[in-house]
């Protein structure tokens, strides 16, 4: 939290699961490896108002890791400001 500048950023380390879908998969006989954890790096960003909250929340993009069914380039995940 950057008071100075009225700012704050962060960095979430997370995991996004397909369960249901990779037993769906295996049910099928499909290699459930296709639907392993995805694992990204979300940074997000906002800004501090008086009362010490954000505006609109934090925000933010992921950075995707190489994944077996998807591509970092095709997956996309964001974070988007509240209301």
């Amino acid at each position: 939290m950057n008071y100075e500048l009225g700012i704050v950023s962060s960095e979430f380390h997370v995991l996004v699961r397909f369960r249901w879908f990779a037993l769906q998969l295996k049910a099928l006989g499909i290699d459930a490896d296709l639907m392993a954890p995805v694992h990204a790096v979300l940074k997000t960003e906002g800004a501090i108002l008086p009362d010490h909250s954000f505006n609109g929340g934090l925000r933010g993009s992921c950075k995707v890791e190489s994944h077996k069914m998807f591509s970092s380039q095709d997956l996309r995940i964001e974070i988007l400001p509240g209301l």
